[in-house]
């Protein structure tokens, strides 16, 4: 298991597998109550939807997939991801109308996943070295932020704020702006020769960053 997520309005902890599945828990009888199916490679990241009955997840076969929490068993009801990936029973398919569109979604696997109550954007990265934000009920890219220079490891919305905080593994961190979709601070990591940044958290409250490395 890779990815862990505490759902507050249905008890339940989700966590994500190497194999592709989701497996939802009943924490209280210790039991496995549903199994989800629909990622084609390891599921890397995990987030709840702050304000929508939502959860986000992230897998290496290039898609992300939202499940409507408010069913019981979850159900898959987007995709975001390539064309290809988003079929049915999984996910709606969305055709493309260019190669520009295919283009826009991420090349290689996603990473890690982050979502800004205030503006409806859900942020994913990628070993792609990009940044991508997404419109995520109309399953479309808005826009994508080029500036990471390695995969991503790392990304925090400051929730009841404009700011975004990415980080890649080499240990450059991006802040952005999502009113303008641009990036107001670049911050480095000095890392030792050969380490490599696994994570980070924030701590608003004391206007921290906090990230942690191999």
């Amino acid at each position: 298991q890779l990815a862990l997520r505490w759902c507050p309005g249905r008890k339940w902890l989700f966590s994500g597998g190497a194999d592709g599945s989701v497996h939802v828990w009943d924490v209280c009888t210790l039991e496995v109550v549903a199994k989800l199916l629909g990622h084609d490679e390891a599921v890397t990241s995990m987030i709840m939807m702050q304000g929508k009955e939502l959860l986000a997840t992230a897998s290496l076969d290039k898609c992300i997939r939202l499940w409507d929490v408010a069913m019981d068993p979850p159900r898959c009801c987007h995709t975001l991801g390539p064309p290809k990936i988003g079929m049915a029973p999984h996910g709606r398919h969305t055709p493309s109308g260019t190669d520009t569109d295919v283009l826009r979604c991420h090349e290689r696997g996603v990473t890690c996943l982050a979502f800004s109550a205030l503006h409806k954007h859900l942020f994913s990265g990628g070993l792609d070295h990009e940044v991508l934000v997404w419109n995520p009920l109309s399953e479309r890219v808005i826009c994508n932020l080029r500036m990471h220079t390695a995969p991503l490891a790392a990304i925090e919305a400051v929730q009841r704020s404009p700011m975004v905080v990415s980080a890649d593994v080499s240990g450059m961190l991006c802040i952005w702006d999502c009113r303008s979709l641009s990036c107001s601070q670049k911050l480095t990591v000095s890392l030792p020769s050969g380490g490599e940044l696994t994570g980070m958290a924030l701590l608003p409250h004391h206007h921290q960053i906090m990230t942690v490395a191999r």
